[in-house]
């Protein structure tokens, strides 16, 4: 009788009770997100010489990205490669280095990132653009066995819309290459735009 009477004298503190758990969980959501295995499950496979788009949609779905040679084969010499990933407006990009193998010091994949598609706005990774993934770069490209450059398995934000991959590869000897995975996450922007909503809906519910 006792909850009885206070759910229908206070069916607002009730309901603002029960909102509670969903607040916690939507707080883990924005920031604790990170790319799982659903996008490996899901990912279309694309070779860094696929020319059928000039920029390669990763809200269409995620990409799993290789070099010329694909997921078993070498890449070719003398290659000079570019192909640009698009994480649509208000964006940015997830990047997970599953292998890296090129020869040391010749064969180098240069990681470039921007928000606008104009070639000269185009920049080397920084601090700014990927600050936890610049850390587990020699430089602003990679190059060579990959326990030498980069940690792989791991999920890395790039914080801009954009992402071009140039690659480079000498007159003689080539390697395996890489398996790249990438996806588009919504920027803490638009998660903000998220909580605000939910704020209204609950402000709205308050005054009924």
């Amino acid at each position: 009788m006792g909850w009885y009477a206070y759910s229908f004298r206070y069916p607002m503190k009730l309901k603002s009770l029960l909102m509670l758990p969903l607040l916690f969980l939507l707080n883990l959501s924005v920031f604790a997100y990170e790319p799982g295995s659903e996008v490996e499950m899901n990912a279309l496979n694309i070779t860094i010489n696929d020319t059928s788009q000039a920029y390669h949609s990763l809200l269409q779905a995620p990409y799993r990205f290789f070099d010329s040679g694909g997921e078993s084969s070498n890449y070719s010499n003398n290659e000079n490669q570019y192909i640009t990933f698009d994480a649509g407006s208000g964006n940015f990009v997830w990047i997970n280095i599953k292998n890296f193998n090129t020869e040391n010091s010749y064969d180098r994949l240069n990681i470039l990132a921007s928000n606008t598609t104009s070639a000269s706005d185009f920049i080397a990774l920084s601090n700014v653009t990927a600050p936890e993934l610049i850390q587990h770069l020699p430089t602003s490209y990679i190059t060579g066995p990959s326990n030498d450059d980069v940690w792989l398995d791991r999920w890395y934000r790039i914080n801009t819309q954009y992402v071009r991959f140039n690659f480079t590869s000498d007159s003689s000897i080539t390697k395996y290459g890489w398996d790249i995975y990438l996806t588009a996450v919504p920027e803490p922007s638009s998660y903000a735009l998220l909580l605000g909503g939910l704020a209204l809906g609950l402000v709205a519910l308050r005054r009924r």
